[in-house]
Protein backbone atom coordinates (compact mmCIF):
# COMPACT_ATOMS: atom_id res chain seq x y z
CA UNK A 1 0.00 0.00 0.00
CA UNK A 2 2.91 2.47 1.06
CA UNK A 3 4.60 1.11 -2.52
CA UNK A 4 1.49 2.42 -4.49
CA UNK A 5 1.02 5.46 -2.86
CA UNK A 6 4.83 6.61 -4.01
CA UNK A 7 3.62 5.78 -7.09
CA UNK A 8 1.38 9.26 -6.72
CA UNK A 9 4.09 11.36 -5.31
CA UNK A 10 3.92 14.75 -6.35
CA UNK A 11 0.21 14.96 -8.21
CA UNK A 12 -1.30 18.07 -7.52
CA UNK A 13 -2.90 19.08 -4.80
CA UNK A 14 -6.79 18.79 -6.03
CA UNK A 15 -9.22 20.65 -4.10
CA UNK A 16 -13.13 19.32 -3.03
CA UNK A 17 -15.28 19.94 -6.29
CA UNK A 18 -18.47 21.29 -6.01
CA UNK A 19 -21.18 18.35 -6.10
CA UNK A 20 -23.11 17.47 -8.86
CA UNK A 21 -25.89 15.84 -9.46
CA UNK A 22 -26.77 13.15 -9.93
CA UNK A 23 -24.12 11.75 -7.80
CA UNK A 24 -21.40 9.99 -10.21
CA UNK A 25 -18.17 8.32 -9.54
CA UNK A 26 -15.46 10.90 -10.35
CA UNK A 27 -11.98 9.83 -11.20
CA UNK A 28 -9.13 12.04 -11.05
CA UNK A 29 -5.78 10.86 -11.37
CA UNK A 30 -3.32 13.60 -11.84
CA UNK A 31 -4.73 15.70 -8.43
CA UNK A 32 -5.65 14.61 -5.51
CA UNK A 33 -6.89 15.81 -2.36
CA UNK A 34 -6.25 13.56 0.77
CA UNK A 35 -8.89 11.42 0.66
CA UNK A 36 -9.23 11.07 -2.53
CA UNK A 37 -5.20 10.06 -2.94
CA UNK A 38 -6.14 7.28 0.06
CA UNK A 39 -8.93 5.93 -1.91
CA UNK A 40 -7.08 6.05 -5.18
CA UNK A 41 -3.89 4.31 -3.56
CA UNK A 42 -6.43 1.73 -1.81
CA UNK A 43 -7.83 0.21 -4.88
CA UNK A 44 -4.82 0.35 -6.70
CA UNK A 45 -3.24 -2.03 -3.69
CA UNK A 46 -6.32 -3.84 -3.18
CA UNK A 47 -6.83 -4.54 -7.47
CA UNK A 48 -2.92 -5.55 -7.10
CA UNK A 49 -3.31 -7.57 -4.49
CA UNK A 50 -5.92 -9.50 -6.53
CA UNK A 51 -4.10 -10.21 -9.22
CA UNK A 52 -6.92 -7.91 -11.44
CA UNK A 53 -5.19 -4.74 -12.48
CA UNK A 54 -7.84 -3.29 -14.32
CA UNK A 55 -10.01 -0.28 -14.58
CA UNK A 56 -13.11 -2.28 -14.32
CA UNK A 57 -11.28 -3.42 -10.22
CA UNK A 58 -10.42 0.18 -9.78
CA UNK A 59 -13.64 1.48 -9.78
CA UNK A 60 -15.65 -1.02 -8.08
CA UNK A 61 -12.75 -0.59 -5.00
CA UNK A 62 -13.47 3.38 -5.31
CA UNK A 63 -16.90 2.43 -4.60
CA UNK A 64 -17.02 0.72 -2.11
CA UNK A 65 -14.57 3.15 0.22
CA UNK A 66 -16.29 6.06 -0.95
CA UNK A 67 -19.62 5.01 -0.44
CA UNK A 68 -21.75 4.36 2.35
CA UNK A 69 -21.94 0.44 2.42
CA UNK A 70 -20.23 0.28 -1.01
CA UNK A 71 -23.03 1.73 -2.79
CA UNK A 72 -23.08 4.32 -4.90
CA UNK A 73 -26.51 6.33 -4.93
CA UNK A 74 -27.04 9.49 -4.15
CA UNK A 75 -25.07 12.78 -2.67
CA UNK A 76 -25.62 11.84 0.69
CA UNK A 77 -24.38 8.31 0.26
CA UNK A 78 -21.09 9.71 -0.36
CA UNK A 79 -18.61 9.30 2.78
CA UNK A 80 -18.27 13.16 3.29
CA UNK A 81 -16.57 12.83 6.96
CA UNK A 82 -12.90 11.42 7.05
CA UNK A 83 -14.09 9.38 10.45
CA UNK A 84 -17.61 8.15 8.73
CA UNK A 85 -15.71 6.77 6.18
CA UNK A 86 -13.10 5.02 8.83
CA UNK A 87 -16.23 3.57 10.64
CA UNK A 88 -18.40 2.60 7.09
CA UNK A 89 -15.06 0.56 5.53
CA UNK A 90 -13.67 -1.23 8.86
CA UNK A 91 -17.91 -1.97 9.32
CA UNK A 92 -17.19 -3.67 6.17
CA UNK A 93 -13.72 -5.22 7.31
CA UNK A 94 -11.64 -3.26 4.64
CA UNK A 95 -9.94 -1.71 7.23
CA UNK A 96 -9.19 -2.17 11.00
CA UNK A 97 -9.20 1.39 12.85
CA UNK A 98 -5.85 0.85 15.67
CA UNK A 99 -6.91 4.28 17.60
CA UNK A 100 -8.60 2.04 20.56
CA UNK A 101 -5.54 -0.63 21.06
CA UNK A 102 -2.88 2.69 20.53
CA UNK A 103 -4.96 4.64 23.72
CA UNK A 104 -7.52 6.37 22.19
CA UNK A 105 -9.93 8.81 24.12
CA UNK A 106 -13.65 9.04 23.05
CA UNK A 107 -14.30 12.90 22.09
CA UNK A 108 -17.66 14.46 20.73
CA UNK A 109 -17.89 17.22 18.08
CA UNK A 110 -20.66 19.22 16.96
CA UNK A 111 -20.90 18.34 12.83
CA UNK A 112 -22.29 20.97 9.88
CA UNK A 113 -19.28 21.41 7.60
CA UNK A 114 -21.42 19.95 5.10
CA UNK A 115 -24.76 21.07 5.36
CA UNK A 116 -23.73 24.37 5.65
CA UNK A 117 -21.60 24.33 1.86
CA UNK A 118 -23.71 24.65 -1.05
CA UNK A 119 -25.43 21.07 -1.56
CA UNK A 120 -25.52 19.53 -5.64
CA UNK A 121 -28.62 21.93 -7.05
CA UNK A 122 -27.96 21.22 -10.96
CA UNK A 123 -31.14 19.16 -11.99
CA UNK A 124 -32.31 18.82 -8.70
CA UNK A 125 -35.56 19.52 -8.15
CA UNK A 126 -36.32 21.23 -4.52
CA UNK A 127 -38.31 18.54 -3.25
CA UNK A 128 -34.82 16.32 -3.93
CA UNK A 129 -32.68 18.85 -2.66
CA UNK A 130 -34.86 19.01 0.20
CA UNK A 131 -34.26 15.06 1.28
CA UNK A 132 -30.58 15.19 0.60
CA UNK A 133 -30.82 17.77 2.87
CA UNK A 134 -32.25 15.94 5.67
CA UNK A 135 -30.31 12.79 5.01
CA UNK A 136 -26.67 14.93 5.56
CA UNK A 137 -28.29 16.53 8.33
CA UNK A 138 -29.42 13.61 9.67
CA UNK A 139 -25.67 11.96 9.27
CA UNK A 140 -24.47 15.04 10.72
CA UNK A 141 -26.63 15.03 13.94
CA UNK A 142 -25.75 11.09 14.30
CA UNK A 143 -21.74 11.89 14.22
CA UNK A 144 -22.16 14.72 16.51
CA UNK A 145 -23.86 12.40 19.00
CA UNK A 146 -21.19 9.47 18.99
CA UNK A 147 -18.21 9.87 20.34
CA UNK A 148 -14.80 9.43 18.02
CA UNK A 149 -11.54 8.03 19.63
CA UNK A 150 -8.76 10.07 18.99
CA UNK A 151 -4.79 10.03 20.70
CA UNK A 152 -4.52 13.18 22.48
CA UNK A 153 -1.14 15.40 21.47
CA UNK A 154 0.86 13.83 24.53
CA UNK A 155 -0.25 10.39 24.07
CA UNK A 156 0.28 10.77 19.75
CA UNK A 157 4.34 11.04 19.64
CA UNK A 158 4.80 8.18 22.12
CA UNK A 159 3.00 5.30 19.63
CA UNK A 160 4.73 6.69 16.76
CA UNK A 161 7.13 3.14 17.13
CA UNK A 162 3.78 1.32 16.64
CA UNK A 163 2.84 2.57 13.11
CA UNK A 164 3.70 0.37 9.76
CA UNK A 165 3.62 1.61 6.55
CA UNK A 166 0.95 1.89 5.03
CA UNK A 167 -1.02 2.80 8.37
CA UNK A 168 -3.67 5.78 8.00
CA UNK A 169 -3.68 8.18 10.03
CA UNK A 170 -6.06 11.33 10.35
CA UNK A 171 -5.10 14.41 12.11
CA UNK A 172 -8.09 16.14 14.11
CA UNK A 173 -9.29 19.50 13.57
CA UNK A 174 -9.71 22.13 16.66
CA UNK A 175 -12.02 24.41 15.18
CA UNK A 176 -16.08 22.85 15.30
CA UNK A 177 -18.00 21.60 11.67
CA UNK A 178 -16.02 18.50 11.72
CA UNK A 179 -13.56 16.39 13.31
CA UNK A 180 -10.86 15.60 11.07
CA UNK A 181 -9.53 17.57 8.37
CA UNK A 182 -6.48 16.01 6.85
CA UNK A 183 -5.51 12.28 6.38
CA UNK A 184 -2.43 10.34 4.76
CA UNK A 185 -0.28 7.49 4.99
CA UNK A 186 2.91 6.08 7.27
CA UNK A 187 5.73 5.45 5.86
CA UNK A 188 9.36 4.75 7.19
CA UNK A 189 12.38 6.24 6.34
CA UNK A 190 15.35 5.96 8.37
CA UNK A 191 13.02 4.30 10.81
CA UNK A 192 11.80 7.02 11.70
CA UNK A 193 7.82 7.17 10.99
CA UNK A 194 6.72 9.59 8.07
CA UNK A 195 3.55 11.05 6.11
CA UNK A 196 2.67 10.52 2.97
CA UNK A 197 -0.14 13.03 2.15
Amino acid sequence: LARTAFFQQGAGYEPAQTPTAPEKLRVELSRFECVTFIESSLAVARCGFRGEPTESCFERELVASRYRGGTLSDYASRLHYFDDWIDDNEARKRIENMTSALGGEPVTRSYFHISSRVLPRADVSKDALAALTREIAATESRLSRTPHLVLSRDRAPRVQDRLEDGDLVAFVRERSGLLIHHAGFIYRAGGKPRLLH
